[in-house]
C-alpha cells in the first residue's frame, strides 16, 4: 500500500485502487478522484503479466515483471527514473502516468521510499535513484550526475536528485 492507493496482482494483470492525483494508479491518466474499483495498470507493451515483486512508496509505485522494472506516479525527485516526466494535477507536480521502464536488467527486488527508489539485481548489486540531498543514494550529494533543484516548487534549492540508476558502492 502507498499513500491513498494500493496495487495488487490479479488474473488479468496488476491492478490498483485509490487516489490518482499524480498517476499513482498507473492508468495512463491522472485526476483528483478516487477509484474503489480495481483498474489494470498500463505499461509500454500493454499490461503487466507475471508480476514477481512490487512496492509502493509515498505516491510512487514500482513493479517487477520478467526481470524488467517499471515505475509510475509521483516523480518530484526523479524516483520513477524517467528523466522527462509529465506534469499532473493543478499544482503541476512531476509525474509518470504509465509504467516507465527503468534502465536495469535482471532485477530481483525493488523498494520504493518517499523520494528515492532502490533495486537489487540478480548479481547482488544494489542500485538507487531519486532524491540524494542527504547522500541516501550512496554517493555524495551533487556527484555522479545529480541535478540540483528537482522540483523547485516543493524542495529547497539545495536538494539534488538523480534519475539514472547508480550502483551503490561499498556493499558486500
Amino acid at each position: 500500500p502507498g499513500y491513498y492507493a494500493s496495487c495488487f496482482e490479479t488474473p488479468t494483470g496488476l491492478s490498483c485502487v485509490g487516489a490518482n492525483d499524480v498517476g499513482q494508479l498507473g492508468l495512463g491518466s491522472f485526476d483528483g478522484s478516487a477509484s474503489p474499483t480495481p483498474t489494470v495498470v498500463t505499461i509500454e507493451q500493454g499490461t503487466f503479466s507475471s508480476v514477481v515483486a512490487m512496492d509502493f512508496g509515498y505516491k510512487t509505485a514500482c513493479a517487477l515483471a520478467i526481470a524488467r522494472l517499471y515505475c509510475w506516479g509521483n516523480d518530484e525527485t526523479q524516483q520513477t527514473s524517467d528523466p522527462t516526466p509529465g506534469f499532473c494535477n493543478t499544482t503541476n507536480e512531476p509525474c509518470v502516468i504509465d509504467g516507465y521502464r527503468v534502465g536495469l536488467v535482471n532485477v530481483a527486488e525493488v523498494r520504493a521510499s518517499t523520494y528515492a527508489t532502490f533495486a537489487r539485481t540478480t548479481d547482488g548489486h544494489v542500485w538507487s535513484w531519486g532524491n540524494n540531498g542527504a547522500g541516501q543514494l550512496g554517493h555524495a550529494p551533487g556527484d555522479a550526475g545529480d541535478e540540483g533543484g528537482c522540483d523547485p516548487s516543493t524542495f529547497p534549492s539545495g536538494t539534488v536528485c538523480n534519475a539514472l540508476p547508480l550502483q551503490v558502492q561499498g556493499l558486500p
